[in-house]
C-alpha cells in the first residue's frame, strides 16, 4: 500500500538532510520505494541542495541520470534550467528538442523551447515551434498571440497579421489588438494600425507600449503634434522612460516648441548620461542657449564630471565664449581618457580665435605628448593644410601611418588632403586602401563611387558602393548627391533628377547646386537649371566663372 503523505514526506526530507549536512557527499539514493510525486520532489530538494553547494556537474548528471531512467516532461524541462543557467546553451536548446520531439502536444515546453531560441537571436526558430504546436492544438489561442510576437520580431509582419485575424473575435484581447497594430504599422498601412492600438489601449488603457507604439506609429505617418501629445501624456503619468523624455524634448524641437520640450524633459529628471544627450541634441540643432539652460542643471552644482566639463566646453565654444571654453577644458587633466579630446577642442578653440601660431604650437606638442593618437594627428594635419602647409601636413599623416597602417581617420585625411591638392589619383588609391582595411567606411565608400562617377569609370561599381554607403547613412546629402551624379552618369537622368531633388533639402552646398542645374539642363527644365546655377553662385563654390558661362548658356526660352 501507499505511505501516507506525511510518511512520504518525512523521508524525502530525512534524506535530503543526510545530503545536506556533509560536503560533497556523494548523491544518494532512497532506500526505501517512493511515489513518483515523491520521488520528483526529492530529487528537485536534492538538485538545488547540489547547486546552492556548487556541485553543478553532480546535478547535471543526477538529472541526466534520472531523464535516461524514466523521462518526463518535468525531467526535461529542469535538465533544460539548469544548463542554461550555467550558460550551456546548446545543451539546453538540444535537451528541449529532444523533449519537444518526444511530447510534442506538451504546452510549457513548446513555449520554453520558443522563448529560448528567441533569446539566442532565433525569433523564426520561437515562432515555428509554436506554429508546430499550434497544427496540433489549433485552439490554444494564447500560444497563437505568442507565435505573431515572435513572427513581428522575425520581421514576418505579414505572417503575423495572418495569424492574428485567424483569432475568434471573442477571443481577442489588448495583447492580440496590440501585435496587429505593430504587424500592419510594420507593412506600411500606418493608419489601420494605429486603430488596432486604439482599440487595444480601450481594453487596457495602463500598458504603455501600447501608448508608446501608438505615439511612434503618428510620427511615422507625420503627425508629430499627436506624437508629441501622448508621449507627453505617458511623462506626466510618471509612465515614461528617460528615452522618452529624450524623445519628447526632441519632437518638441522639431515641432519649434524648444521651451516646450526643455520644461517636460527637466520635469522628467532624467539622468546625468539623458541629460548629456539632450544638451547634445540642442547643441546640433543650434539652439545653444537652450543647451547651456539644461547643463545648467548639471553645473550649477559645482565640480562637474569631467565628461559634462567636456561637453560644457564645447558648448561655450560654439557660442564663442572662448575664453571661458578654454578655462573649463584645462580643468581636464590630460592624463584622463578624455584628455585628448580636451585637448583637442583647446586646439580648436585657438584656431578659431584666430590663434593659429598658438593652436599650431599646442598640436604640436599634442602628438608629441600622444604620438599613437590619430585624433590629434588628423587635427595637426588639419591645421597645417589650413596654414598652407600641404606638405608638412601630408608628413605628419604619413609618419602616423608608418605605426598604424590601417589606421582609418590617417588614411581618410591623407586622401582628402591629396584630392585637395588634385592628385586624384593618390587620393583614390589612398581611399582603396583604407576600404581594404575597413570595407564599410561610409565616407571612403562615397568617396571612391562619386570619384569613379566622375571620371565615367567602372560606374557600376561606383553605384553599389554609394548604395552601400547610403545604407549607413540614408540622409546624407552628399550620399545622395553621389547617387544622382553616378545615375545622371549612367544615363538614368529620370531617376538621377529625382535623387538630386531630394540632395538639395538634405544639404546645402555649391557643387550639389551645380549637379542640380546640370541635371535638369539635360532634361530641358531651364527654370530649374539656373536656379541650380544661382544657389551654387551664392554659396561661394570654387569655380564662380564656370557657373556664370553656364548661366549665360540658358538664354531663351524657360520652363
Amino acid at each position: 500500500m501507499n505511505l501516507p503523505v506525511i510518511a512520504r514526506v518525512g523521508i524525502i526530507l530525512a534524506l535530503f538532510w543526510a545530503v545536506s549536512c556533509g560536503h560533497r557527499k556523494p548523491v544518494l539514493v532512497p532506500s526505501t520505494p517512493l511515489s513518483p510525486e515523491a520521488m520528483a520532489i526529492y530529487r528537485t530538494l536534492l538538485v538545488d541542495q547540489l547547486v546552492r553547494d556548487g556541485q553543478m556537474e553532480e546535478a547535471l548528471t543526477l538529472l541526466r541520470e534520472s531523464l535516461a531512467a524514466q523521462p518526463s516532461e518535468n525531467l526535461y524541462l529542469e535538465l533544460a534550467g539548469l544548463a542554461w543557467r550555467l550558460n550551456r546553451f546548446p545543451e539546453a536548446l538540444a535537451t528541449l528538442a529532444e523533449a519537444v520531439e518526444r511530447y510534442p502536444h506538451h504546452r510549457e515546453l513548446r513555449l520554453t523551447q520558443a522563448r529560448a531560441l528567441a533569446s539566442r537571436g532565433r525569433q523564426d526558430d520561437a515562432a515555428q515551434t509554436l506554429l508546430d504546436y499550434l497544427a496540433l492544438v489549433p485552439e490554444d489561442t494564447e500560444v497563437q498571440i505568442q507565435a505573431a510576437a515572435y513572427l513581428i520580431d522575425a520581421a514576418k509582419p505579414s505572417k503575423a497579421t495572418e495569424l492574428l485575424a485567424a483569432l475568434p473575435p471573442t477571443k481577442h484581447d489588448a495583447r492580440s489588438f496590440f501585435l496587429l497594430g505593430k504587424a500592419l504599422i510594420r507593412q506600411g498601412q500606418i493608419a489601420k494600425g494605429i486603430q488596432r492600438l486604439e482599440e487595444a489601449a480601450m481594453l487596457d488603457p495602463d500598458a504603455e507600449e501600447i501608448w508608446i507604439e501608438m505615439a511612434l506609429a503618428y510620427e511615422r505617418q507625420g503627425n508629430l503634434r499627436e506624437a508629441e501629445r501622448i508621449a507627453s501624456e505617458l511623462l506626466r503619468l510618471g509612465k515614461g522612460t528617460d528615452a522618452l523624455a529624450f524623445h519628447v524634448l526632441e519632437l518638441n524641437v522639431r515641432l519649434g516648441n524648444p521651451d516646450k520640450g526643455l520644461a517636460i524633459f527637466l520635469e522628467a529628471n532624467p539622468a546625468q548620461a539623458t541629460i548629456l544627450d539632450g544638451v547634445q541634441l540642442l547643441m546640433d540643432r543650434n539652439l545653444l542657449d537652450y543647451a547651456a539652460v539644461l547643463l545648467d542643471s548639471l553645473v550649477a552644482e559645482g565640480d562637474p564630471a569631467l565628461e559634462v566639463r567636456l561637453l560644457w566646453g564645447l558648448l561655450e565654444a560654439k557660442r564663442k565664449n572662448h575664453a571661458k571654453a578654454l578655462d573649463i577644458l584645462a580643468a581636464i587633466p590630460e592624463e584622463d581618457p578624455l584628455g585628448t579630446r580636451a585637448l583637442a577642442l583647446r586646439i580648436l578653440v585657438l584656431h578659431d580665435m584666430g590663434k593659429d601660431a598658438e593652436a599650431l604650437e599646442l598640436a604640436h606638442a599634442a602628438v608629441t605628448r600622444f604620438p599613437e593618437d590619430a585624433s590629434v594627428r588628423t587635427l595637426l594635419a588639419e591645421l597645417l593644410e589650413a596654414n598652407g602647409q600641404a606638405r608638412e601636413a601630408e608628413a605628419a599623416l604619413r609618419q602616423g601611418l608608418e605605426k598604424a597602417p590601417t589606421d582609418a581617420q590617417l588614411l581618410y585625411r591623407l586622401g582628402m588632403l591629396l584630392e585637395n591638392q588634385q592628385r586624384t589619383d593618390e587620393a583614390l588609391a589612398t581611399m582603396e586602401r583604407l576600404l581594404l582595411a575597413h570595407p564599410n567606411h561610409a565616407d571612403a565608400l562615397n568617396f571612391v563611387g562619386y570619384t569613379l562617377a566622375e571620371a565615367g569609370r567602372d560606374l557600376e561599381r561606383a553605384e553599389r558602393l554609394i548604395r552601400a554607403a547610403l545604407a549607413q547613412e540614408p540622409d546624407n546629402g552628399y550620399f545622395v548627391d553621389s547617387l544622382a551624379w553616378v545615375l545622371f552618369r549612367q544615363g538614368q537622368v529620370q531617376r538621377a533628377w529625382k535623387e538630386i531633388q531630394r540632395a538639395v533639402t538634405l544639404v546645402s552646398d555649391p557643387v550639389v547646386w551645380e549637379h542640380y542645374g546640370d541635371i535638369a539642363v539635360s532634361l530641358g527644365l531651364l527654370s530649374p537649371a539656373r536656379q541650380g546655377y544661382t544657389e551654387a553662385l551664392r554659396l561661394n563654390p570654387k569655380n564662380p566663372e564656370k557657373l556664370r558661362t553656364k548661366l549665360r548658356k540658358l538664354s531663351g526660352g524657360s520652363q
